[in-house]
């Protein structure tokens, strides 16, 4: 799980740093493998809100992701 939520840090950082909104969806499309439980995104976005890497907004986007 480690090596996952690293990956996905990173993931999140580098969309970050190019200053576009982004979701989930746009990391899972870059992630090289799946963690045994999928919810575990969720506790890295908020990581990097605990960070100020990124930061919540008031908009919904329904995931294509929702059979992981």
């Amino acid at each position: 799980f480690r090596a996952w939520s690293t990956e996905v840090y990173s993931i999140i950082s580098e969309l970050a740093s190019k200053g576009v909104p982004f979701t989930s969806d746009d990391v899972w499309k870059l992630v090289t493998h799946t963690p045994k439980n999928n919810s575990a995104m969720g506790a890295v976005f908020r990581k990097a809100v605990a960070h100020k890497i990124v930061e919540p907004t008031e908009q919904f986007v329904q995931s294509v992701f929702l059979s992981l």
